[in-house]
């Protein structure tokens, strides 16, 4: 996989060929039929119904023999909105019925709906000839909290400031435009109605690592869309040859290692304490897609267990590397078998959040038939820092000491960004009825992040079309300059100081939102954290240690949570 990741530069062509989604939908239509989509503010955007199930010919429904399939129109030529103002029926008469919100996408000169099955929701007017498109693959099926961030930080920017600066002093805003789509069951084909078919100039998400590889190298990269990810850590990310398009807002697991590592070590100093231990025995679990192989590759050449590298012969009785395709729940339980019969280990490494009922929970409870004394520790990375964790460490099944040996390192506000997660978490709580759920959290205030630093990035390039190009530029001058916050308050003169030639630093939800050439963040906080309980309930806490991505410097000790 190496020789397919390595950086190197997009050709000249592509960025010429990305140029601004100016679009205008049909809102009166949208607002007198039922079953469309509506194209409204943030606390009213809708989801299309999916295109009716077709039936083939001469099958029988209820209402008669089902008439031959009519083949789709061809896509209609334009210039401006009022060219799209309808969609055409398959048969060629007006859609009187249902119609589809349909643009006029500069770039091609073609009329392409705005949303569909794969991309049903959407905020923004699309009524204004100039409004700018941005792409979501934030949720899997349906709105998801890292999605409502993102829509709400494109609310408060198009509400602040009526949305992009112009193209030059005295010109009107250009009103930001957000479709939300699905990368759930087909993650491409959502993706190439978005870069190739829209032409977007970027797109926040997807989530999954193993997403973000293969859309970066199918699509996004080609079509030249700059992607976002706005919490995978998996480093494969960062040397993808993608032409500078391939971004994130979360620190990889490269990054990330020091302190993952510095935590088993931690635990092997524990075990040979208490258990009287003259070697500490280590499992690590992973899938073996892109996520599940960064979380062990980071550790797998740095990692010294009993004085060895853990791949050193001395320690292959202490070792066990245990891949298994993702999603194969056998291979997981055979790995807990191993684990409790075996090989026992004193430590686990917990890549991914379907090793928690697969593998984890059955481990435990093959332990508990055996009357196990000792069971292993965990150590467990983001990816597994879920509700279903919750879950099961609140399950009668489970001995009741399991919150005390399971801790984990995932990224934490550095203590400038606390008061700007704060007035996040207030405004989502404003807008949809309450924070979002604590193992989505993160993940939806690096949304909002993400969608802040790709407007200001446009912002920052006003004489330029939107395109992927012209929004990694923009995204430069976010290092350094006039202090700059995301969120409502400001928006207004941060917009102006970026149109005006200044640059400003940027501070996200998490830290400051600086980028490195390989486009991954350079900066932020990452911590241990643990599992307390609050009114009977097990929660996620910290544990006081923490480490600065940037220096890597670690500090704090390690306190249980309560």
């Amino acid at each position: 996989m190496a020789d397919d990741v390595t950086k190197r530069p997009a050709p000249d062509h592509q960025e010429s060929m990305r140029q601004s989604t100016f679009i205008s939908g049909a809102l009166g239509l949208l607002a007198t039929s039922a079953g469309c989509a509506a194209i409204r503010g943030l606390d009213e955007y809708t989801v299309a119904d999916p295109p009716p199930a077709s039936n083939p010919a001469g099958a029988v429904t209820p209402e008669g023999p089902a008439p031959a399939a009519k083949a789709p129109a061809p896509k209609t030529g334009c210039r401006t909105q009022s060219d799209c103002a309808v969609v055409p029926a398959r048969d060629g008469s007006p859609l009187e019925t249902t119609p589809v919100a349909n643009v006029c996408v500069k770039a091609t000169g073609r009329c392409e709906p705005l949303v569909t099955a794969d991309c049903p929701r959407v905020f923004g007017d699309s009524t204004d000839e100039r409004a700018v498109v941005i792409g979501t693959l934030l949720s899997e099926t349906s709105a998801s909290a890292l999605e409502r961030a993102a829509f709400l930080a494109a609310q408060e920017i198009d509400t602040s400031a009526g949305g992009l600066p112009g193209d030059g002093p005295g010109s009107a805003p250009r009103p930001l435009v957000v479709v939300g789509c699905n990368a759930g069951a087909d993650v491409l084909r959502a993706t190439r109605h978005l870069a190739d078919e829209l032409r977007v100039p970027a797109i926040l998400g997807p989530t999954s690592g193993e997403q973000v590889v293969d859309v970066t190298q199918q699509i996004s990269a080609k079509a030249g869309t700059l992607l976002m990810t706005p919490t995978s850590p998996a480093s494969a990310i960062s040397n993808l040859a993608d032409g500078d398009l391939t971004w994130r807002a979360t620190p990889s697991d490269t990054q990330r290692a020091k302190l993952v590592i510095e935590q088993i070590k931690d635990l092997e100093t524990v075990l040979r304490a208490t258990r009287a231990l003259t070697t500490v025995k280590l499992g690590i679990v992973h899938p073996t897609d892109a996520l599940g192989s960064s979380a062990h590759d980071a550790i797998s050449g740095k990692l010294i267990l009993n004085g060895r590298f853990i791949g050193d012969a001395a320690n292959a009785a202490n070792v066990s590397v245990d891949p298994y395709e993702p999603g194969n729940t056998t291979a997981q339980a055979a790995v807990a078998t191993k684990y409790a019969v075996t090989f026992k280990p004193d430590i686990v490494f917990v890549t991914a959040a379907e090793q928690v009922a697969a593998m984890m929970v059955p481990l435990e409870q093959a332990l508990t038939a055996a009357r196990a004394v000792n069971r292993p520790y965990y150590v467990l990375t983001d990816a597994a820092r879920t509700q279903e964790l919750l879950d099961a460490v609140a399950s009668s099944s489970l001995p009741a000491d399991i919150r005390r040996r399971i801790r984990g390192v995932g990224v934490k506000p550095d203590t400038s960004s606390t008061p700007v997660l704060d007035a996040f978490r207030a405004a989502f709580t404003a807008r949809y009825g309450a924070p979002p759920a604590e193992a989505f959290a993160a993940g939806a205030a690096l949304s909002y992040d993400a969608m802040y630093a790709v407007a200001y990035a446009l912002a920052a390039m006003p004489g330029a079309p939107p395109s992927g190009t012209t929004v990694a530029h923009g995204l430069r001058t976010l290092a350094v300059g006039s202090p700059a916050v995301v969120g409502a308050k400001g928006v207004g003169p941060v917009m102006h100081d970026l149109a005006s030639g200044k640059s400003v630093a940027l501070r996200g939800t998490f830290g400051l939102l600086q980028w490195d050439t390989s486009g991954d963040i350079m900066g932020g906080t990452v911590e241990v954290w643990c599992l307390g309980t609050s009114a009977g309930a097990p929660v996620f806490g910290s544990s006081g240690v923490t480490m600065d991505v940037q220096t890597q410097v670690v500090g704090g000790a390690f306190v249980q949570c309560q």
